[in-house]
């Protein structure tokens, strides 16, 4: 486990970072690039990015709800992260399964998509600060 913590902590801020600066210059280059295309590809690597965004934020909430700390701060940054993970898990899988039976529900990409960049990004950050704590 405490190899492949390092490699998911790079996919997920790297996918947080793509979707973050593509979303913020997509509509520059939409027509340059394809961009629908490109959102169509984006969107199997943002749903594994959110799953495993998940998943890590599940088993650090559980952790943290175990160890019977009473630290109140880490607790609130936990149980924010879970909920925002919970939040976009929900929300994203809900769009692109109705955008995949082609109805249109483009417009909440809008807001979907900076929610991604921040949840996801975070929590790639936290699982490898992490993974480079418990090396030490």
């Amino acid at each position: 486990m405490k190899a492949v913590k390092p490699v998911l902590s790079v996919y997920l801020v790297a996918i947080a970072t793509v979707v973050g600066v593509y979303f913020t210059i997509s509509p520059l280059v939409d027509g340059v690039i394809a961009g629908h295309v490109v959102w169509d590809i984006l969107n199997f690597f943002m749903a594994a990015g959110v799953l495993i965004a998940l998943g890590f934020s599940y088993v650090r909430k559980r952790e943290v709800d175990g160890s019977g700390s009473g630290d109140v701060w880490a607790r609130l940054a936990v149980n924010a992260l879970f909920y925002a993970a919970l939040w976009l898990t929900i929300w994203f899988f809900w769009n692109w399964f109705v955008e995949l039976m082609d109805r249109d529900w483009s417009h909440l990409w809008k807001q979907i998509n900076p929610l991604f960049a921040i949840v996801v990004g975070v929590a790639g950050a936290r699982m490898w600060r992490e993974a480079r704590d418990s090396e030490k």
